[in-house]
């Protein structure tokens, strides 16, 4: 599978699978309205194989409160 670069901040990189999907402002959250979040998607079906958008180990999760609106949820 061939990856391209498809964004970069603070010196990591994401890359993106030519074949995935990627959206940078098709989502009504907060994030996504200020250029700072982006959706990937490498599967067609919930559940199947999420493919890792950076080279590394994840260290931690964080939970991010998107804040009162139609969308109000913790993300």
């Amino acid at each position: 599978m061939r990856f391209k670069p498809i964004a970069e901040a603070q010196g990591v990189t994401l890359s993106h699978p030519y074949e995935g999907y990627a959206s940078f402002t098709s989502s009504p959250y907060t994030a996504h309205l200020h250029w700072s979040a982006v959706d990937l998607s490498t599967a067609t079906k919930f559940g199947e194989e999420a493919l890792s958008p950076v080279e590394g180990v994840v260290e931690r999760v964080l939970r991010v409160d998107v804040g009162p609106g139609p969308y109000e949820r913790e993300d």
